[in-house]
């Protein structure tokens, strides 16, 4: 009977409310694909709603939008791309490098259709993409892609975090993601958000890393070496969860910018006496001196010093670089790049350990293939540090850096492929014309790209890196340069072109609605963004899009059905609900007066 109190009557309990939760529909699907609602044809669409379990929904993001059918149609290749943001293609996840690698295989391989399934999603890290990837066993995949790391310390669980708890341990993590794929689970979580926000002042907007500025880590920092085991064991069961399916893996190192990103933040040891820290102090300034003057040589003889004193200090290691590199000693530039990318206090790339995790866990597993971005992208496969080359800002991929790794990947899949398709092999790659023509990566689009890049890197906290201002002008000066162009004709043709070939897909329809929105076409905009939230009914930013278009054109009925629809996938989606109050404002503004 005390067992019976202790236990069963609890579960009894949760059981009815959970039963009852549910039947009044409260929550909402975790699962990261949901079957098909418009009973054309069975498949599965990417569920929008996947990382509320993981963010304050103020804050979740959103997924790729994508269909696929189940089960998978006979002489489809399927991959299933995970990770972050890096692998989602920010910051627009229309000209990712699993889109760039989709065309390079269909291209080069006519016979077979290619699908690349992206399942990654900015902000999220090992403890989201374990999930996805358990669930994506049963999606009759031919390969995976794993390339994540970067954001280990700030995201979900993470002791760099704002996403609730920070690093707790692993049984903990995986506890509390099990609880919130309940009604229950949902419900407390909601509580506890609204609870939050009543003693915080609300829920701050998305900043990008800009959220993380606070949650700075030491070097020595215990909680480093938990953000490493936590990577360990989640990547383990990744691909144990890969080899289950019988599926085989590409995992793949994590690039990051080195040269032209300097720390977001530098921090000595908590342990430095006051009078070590002013000693450091003098090396520092001294080696600062020197290298104002080119004096390089005197200032790495300092710098040198200084780190001898306090050895975890990031801009340091960045500075010495920069010695090294103007005395033209590019291998000793690069590893100290490297020590200032792993010091930094604002840990969003991936480090030296990550990557060494990554490479040893290729090596321990028989069905894993090691792709190392790292070398293939570094001074020894390409000549130079990796920098603006490749990157807009630490990790994201400029078109052409995502069109380099899109041509690693496709290497690697080429020796994966089965006999009976490599048969069928036209012998050679497309060049980068051709993938920018079918991904429609218009001159209009590469302004506007290289545009926000310019305006991102003048917010906080890149405006905290040394030389930040000359990584600003370098966009501003590209985006210049393209300034005359993205008004050509040939920017529609392409669009058209582009849909031509592939009428359903979402981000060609987005884009080139907001290309014919912002230059003077808004009723034809209209019409592409009201395609785009039918075919994807789910994705909360084709109805904001359609929303938007309808609200500029005056239809106020029409925008706010479509902002409705927005909210009923998120009540808490502050544009919605900001157009929404646009709307009501207008309907209260007295009629003209007749003349």
């Amino acid at each position: 009977m005390r067992l019976t109190a202790l236990f069963l009557m609890p579960a009894m309990l949760l059981g009815m409310l959970e039963a009852g939760l549910r039947v009044s529909g409260f929550g909402y699907p975790t699962r990261f694909f949901l079957p098909q609602a418009d009973g054309e044809r069975n498949g599965l669409h990417t569920n929008d709603r996947f990382t509320f379990r993981f963010f304050p929904r103020a804050l979740a993001r959103s997924v790729v939008p994508q269909r696929l059918e189940v089960p998978k149609p006979p002489g489809t290749y399927r991959i299933l791309l995970f990770g972050e943001s890096a692998a989602n293609g920010d910051p627009d996840p229309a000209y990712g490098f699993g889109r760039h690698l989709e065309i390079l295989l269909a291209e080069r391989f006519p016979a077979f259709d290619f699908e690349v399934v992206c399942t990654a999603v900015t902000a999220v890290n090992s403890h989201v993409i374990l999930p996805i990837a358990r669930e994506s066993a049963r999606l009759e995949a031919d390969l995976w892609i794993v390339y994540m790391g970067n954001n280990e310390v700030i995201g979900p669980y993470g002791p760099g975090t704002i996403f609730g708890n920070r690093a707790p341990p692993l049984p903990v993590v995986r506890a509390g993601i099990a609880a919130r794929g309940t009604r229950t689970g949902q419900a407390v979580k909601v509580l506890a958000e609204r609870f939050a926000e009543g003693s915080a002042g609300g829920t701050p907007a998305w900043e990008g890393i800009n959220l993380f500025a606070e949650n700075l880590l030491h070097p020595d920092d215990p909680a480093r070496t938990r953000v490493y085991e936590h990577f360990r064991r989640n990547l383990d069961d990744i691909l144990k969860a890969g080899n289950r399916a019988g599926v085989p893996v590409l995992l793949s190192t994590v690039a990051t910018n080195l040269r032209d990103c300097a720390p977001f933040a530098s921090l000595h040891s908590e342990k430095l006496p006051a009078v070590r820290l002013a000693e450091w102090n003098t090396f520092y300034e001294s080696g600062k001196t020197h290298e104002a003057a080119g004096a390089y040589r005197e200032a790495l003889a300092q710098y040198r010093r200084a780190a001898a004193v306090s050895p975890g200090f990031a801009e340091l290691y960045f500075r010495m670089g920069r010695c090294h590199e103007a005395l033209e000693e590019f291998d000793e530039a690069h590893r100290a790049y490297t020590k200032a990318r792993d010091a930094d206090a604002l840990a969003v790339r991936a480090d030296s350990t990550i990557n060494r995790i990554l490479r040893e866990a290729a090596a321990s597993h028989a069905s894993v293939q090691l792709v190392d971005a790292v070398e293939r992208l570094g001074p020894a496969a390409t000549g130079e540090i990796p920098s603006r080359n490749l990157f807009f800002e630490h990790v994201h991929f400029t078109p052409a850096g995502n069109d380099h790794v899109a041509r690693i990947f496709a290497d690697a899949v080429l020796d994966i492929l089965p006999a009976r398709m490599r048969a069928s092999d036209t012998g050679e790659w497309p060049g980068p014309a051709t993938i920018q023509r079918l991904l429609a990566v218009t001159l209009w689009d590469q302004h506007r790209l290289w545009t926000e890049m310019a305006e991102r890197q003048s917010r906080p906290p890149f405006t905290d890196r040394l030389h930040n201002e000359t990584k600003v002008a370098y966009c501003e000066a590209r985006a210049a340069r393209l300034s005359t162009l993205k008004d050509h004709p040939m920017n529609r043709v392409i669009y058209e072109r582009a849909l031509e070939a592939n009428p359903d897909d979402y981000f060609l329809r987005a884009r080139f609605g907001s290309f014919l929105q912002l230059n003077g076409s808004p009723e034809e905009a209209v019409a592409h963004f009201r395609r785009a939230s039918e075919t994807y009914p789910r994705f909360i930013g084709a109805h904001q899009d359609l929303g938007v278009a309808l609200l500029l054109l005056g239809r106020f009925e029409e925008a706010e059905v479509s902002f409705r629809r927005a909210l009923a996938l998120n009540p808490a989606y502050e544009r919605a609900r900001f157009a929404l109050a646009l709307i009501k404002e207008q309907s209260r503004q007295p009629p003209p007066i007749p003349r």
